[in-house]
């Protein structure tokens, strides 16, 4: 049923090779810097281990810490991070970098299926897609930024 499954997404062009905004995601450490929504991320990038992160579901709010599993994996390409709340919720955030002309287009969405996805849309469901809105702006910033200087 529709009621049980919603996806967030946001895009953005970006005027900076994929590589470089492919290097800027995955160094998570920097996140702080730039990232206004998620704003610290933990992980290996090994898949099925954990991912530990601050949300910052509305700006110049506290961040809240979530634990999600890494789920995708493909170099240079996409990355997902996702949780099971077995049988209630399902998630799952994708991000894609794809390569166009001199630039690139990224990519997130989230997928969340389960018998409580509308309790998580109407607790959260417009801060997440403002928080995508954010990143996608915010990357597109720091990247263009970086091949400025």
């Amino acid at each position: 049923m529709a009621i049980f499954k919603r996806q967030y997404s946001s895009s953005i062009d970006i005027d900076a090779p994929s590589e470089v905004v492919w290097s800027v995601l995955k160094d998570t450490s920097s996140y702080h810097r730039w990232n206004t929504f998620t704003t610290k991320v933990d992980l290996s990038w090994e898949l099925g281990k954990a991912v530990v992160m601050e949300v910052a579901m509305k700006p110049n709010r506290s961040p809240i810490t979530q634990t999600e599993y890494l789920t995708q994996y493909v170099e240079n390409q996409k990355f997902a991070w996702g949780m099971k709340w077995w049988p209630i919720l399902f998630a799952e955030r994708t991000q894609e970098v794809t390569p166009e002309g001199n630039g690139c287009r990224y990519e997130t969405t989230d997928t969340i299926t389960g018998p409580f996805t509308p309790i998580v849309h109407w607790l959260y469901g417009r801060q997440i897609q403002d928080g995508f809105d954010r990143v996608c702006q915010d990357l597109k910033s720091h990247a263009e930024r970086v091949v400025g200087s």
